[in-house]
């Protein structure tokens, strides 16, 4: 019998065209289902009820009560720099940069005009940016024109950027972890070269829904380090911590009591790069380790580091890398390259796996690719490729039985996996680097029956929305307000505390700053619960905060201020 491609209709999103900007019009309204709402105004306080339409039984949603937020009070950056540290370029004044050395050479070689078609076709895709106050600074009449035909830009383009996102920094520098006792954990990279790793604790005031973070520690890394992962242990105080750096990857025990980072081992690798790690959700002292060859190291820390599979690529890719981690059993992995996504186990010594998926041109485009994978539920696993996320049936290997088209404008380069706590089910994380965006897709997974979603896919609150929202009323730099945030993603984490129907989606953008977003889960309720007057006003004072110490950061000269800067202030946004 054949089986259907999907059993979802789904379109596949070819990131081009002239609705490029218009995508996802809806996607930050939140509305799940179709309700009816009415407001009434009682003492003052506003009470907002709503309850289903004909032939729906109840209401399932995610309450956004405010947009994300910053969760320190100013930028962790006090030499604020215009460089993206994921992408590894700078902002529109190396684009001018650029394109003026190529306009200035009288005689343009073969390669050097298809570095130039390359570099304005990737302008041309890139999201909608006034950029004509920025042009009033270059010389070039030529360059003038050209750049105001192509107003869409917004960061200098290498190599990277044609992609929009760097590799090197799969699942990200961000990882948090809660304990039972309803304490958040935060690991994150910062300082210049990306060498510091920091632990930071997040309180919540009582009936509020801003955090406030406390510094724990801090521990140095010999190289830059592009991934964290965090694993909790059977102490509350305890959790672990491995960093990747490009050719070493470090563990640590974390001890918050006694504030402190204690080395545990280490792994170094020569003549290749590590692409992935991944603890085991079953056995806390195993890991899985990648490399951009294909091979799979299960690092038992107590011990040593084996290497236990190589994974070859279905055909050659320039771009080199795999991913790896445990499924439904503790010697059961699952490894993904570019290419395919095969399942491994020690019943035949961890050779010959089953494939799982492979890129078929039955449900993507040509030169779609694998970017990442993740284990759901036995036997479901999530495969992301660059316009799509499927749900994969390990039974029933090659054939998706859950299909969505994720409509980003980069491919995704981080996923998340949690509990839902709505209904027997997961909610999938996806996120893309540059430009920084993140959506999320709820997913029903109910013992046998197949997997179903009752809502719509919905995107989170970017990291530079506060400054857009009524939540505000510093007047700020708007040109500099508009470029820190146009910044990459560096890092996407989510969690949810233990018995509160409350999660929280944090980000981290390339200089280092996290942001956050709390969503409440209703269920089968009438009421829709606003944000307080406390919450509203303690946001609005963080946030004039924030962008104040922005401000200050950028006069005081430790900035690059480019001469239309100065002209004229704006409340940005509005």
């Amino acid at each position: 019998m054949e089986l259907p491609r999907h059993y979802l209709p789904a379109r596949t999103c070819p990131h081009v065209g002239i609705d490029l900007y218009q995508r996802l019009l809806f996607a930050d309204y939140g509305s799940y289902q179709n309700v009816n709402v009415s407001v009434d105004v009682v003492d003052t306080k506003e009470i907002i009820t709503s309850w289903p339409q004909r032939g729906q039984k109840s209401i399932q949603d995610l309450n956004k009560i405010l947009p994300t937020l910053p969760l320190f009070d100013q930028p962790l950056q006090e030499l604020w720099r215009e460089r993206d540290n994921i992408l590894g370029v700078k902002n529109f004044n190396d684009t001018l940069s650029s394109i003026k050395q190529l306009l200035k050479l009288t005689r343009l070689k073969n390669t050097a005009i298809k570095k130039r078609d390359k570099k304005f076709e990737a302008l041309k895709k890139t999201y909608k940016h006034s950029g004509e106050s920025a042009l009033d600074f270059s010389d070039d009449v030529t360059l003038q024109k050209m750049m105001t035909h192509y107003s869409e830009v917004s960061l200098a383009y290498n190599d990277n950027c044609l992609n929009g996102y760097n590799r090197d920094f799969y699942n990200g520098q961000l990882s948090v972890i809660s304990n039972n006792r309803d304490k958040e954990y935060i690991s994150y990279v910062g300082g210049p070269d990306m060498k510091e790793m920091y632990i930071t604790t997040v309180s919540q005031e009582p009936d509020s829904c801003l955090k406030t973070p406390h510094l724990v520690c801090q521990q140095s890394a010999e190289e830059r380090i592009n991934q964290l992962e965090t694993r909790s242990t059977c102490y509350d105080e305890l959790f672990l911590v491995c960093a990747r750096e490009k050719q070493m990857c470090e563990l640590f025990l974390a001890d918050m009591a006694g504030r402190t980072l204690v080395p545990q081992g280490s792994v170094r690798i020569s003549d290749d790069c590590w692409t992935s790690i991944s603890f085991s959700n079953y056995l806390e002292n195993e890991l899985l380790l990648t490399s951009s060859s294909g091979d799979v190291f299960l690092w038992d820390i107590s011990s040593s580091s084996e290497k236990i599979v190589y994974k070859s690529s279905r055909f050659d890719c320039p771009d080199k890398w795999s991913c790896a981690y445990f499924a439904g059993h503790p010697r059961e992995i699952v490894v993904a390259d570019n290419t395919s996504v095969e399942i491994f186990d020690h019943r035949s010594n961890f050779q010959n796996g089953q494939e799982l998926f492979s890129l078929s041109t039955r449900f993507i485009t040509v030169n779609e690719k694998v970017m990442a994978a993740g284990f759901l539920d036995f036997p479901y696993h999530a495969v992301v490729t660059d316009y799509s996320l499927f749900v994969m049936d390990q039974r029933f290997g090659s054939s998706p039985v859950f299909h969505w088209s994720t409509e980003f404008k980069a491919a995704p380069q981080y996923l998340q996996i949690i509990d839902n706590v709505m209904s027997p089910g997961k909610l999938i994380f996806l996120a893309s680097q540059q430009p920084a965006e993140v959506i999320c897709f709820p997913i029903d997974i109910d013992g046998g029956d197949i997997p179903k979603t009752s809502l719509l896919p919905w995107k989170v609150s970017a990291i530079g929305d506060f400054s857009q929202s009524e939540h505000h009323d510093y007047v700020c730099e708007v040109n500099v307000a508009s470029r820190k945030f146009q910044t990459s993603l560096a890092g996407l984490a989510v969690t949810k505390m233990p018995n509160e129907n409350v999660l929280t989606v944090y980000q981290m953008d390339s200089y280092g700053d996290i942001f956050f977003q709390t969503v409440n889960f209703n269920h089968s309720q009438t009421k829709v619960n606003p944000s307080s007057e406390l919450d509203r006003q303690s946001a609005r004072v963080r946030i004039n905060e924030w962008l104040r110490n922005l401000d200050k950061t950028i006069k005081s000269g430790h900035g690059e201020v480019t001469p239309d800067m100065n002209v004229h202030k704006e409340t940005f946004g509005k």
